[in-house]
């Protein structure tokens, strides 16, 4: 092969790669700005239709649903003369137990648990007589 037939064959992989190259960013490009989804959605990333999300009840729970109620005297309070217009008040749903806890039961179980921290805590350091086992039944 001669030097010219060397450099015209190097020319011309030179424009078919440049070509190639166009082609392909061409290519890429009208992809982008096409039709297709993207375009629908604004070029933003959305995520797949399905089925709505329930959150699972949690055990001993029960669900109290968002709603509104009341507030306030209907009439004027005649023995303090207090004027406490009604008023709508909103409340979000929320979760409550279906076992009504007193305060002293509540109370219990706050320093049962802020004993046992403490034991295990103590156990730590060393001391296993500390320790908190299971009560054999």
């Amino acid at each position: 092969m001669t030097h010219n037939n060397h450099k015209t064959m190097n020319t011309i992989f030179k424009h078919a790669l440049g070509v190639a190259f166009t082609f392909a960013a061409l290519l890429a490009f009208s992809a982008c700005m096409g039709g297709g989804h993207a375009m629908q959605s604004g070029g933003e990333v959305t995520g797949v239709r399905a089925a709505s999300f329930t959150e699972p009840a949690p055990y001993g729970m029960v669900e109290v649903k968002r709603g509104y109620l009341k507030a306030g005297l209907q009439d004027n309070d005649s023995l303090w003369g207090v004027y406490a217009p009604q008023k709508d008040i909103s409340v979000d749903g929320f979760w409550m137990d279906q076992t009504e806890v007193t305060n002293s039961m509540y109370r219990q179980f706050v320093e049962w648990v802020r004993d046992s921290i403490i034991r295990e805590r103590l156990a730590e350091t060393g001391d296993e007589t500390f320790k908190i086992t299971a009560c054999a039944r």
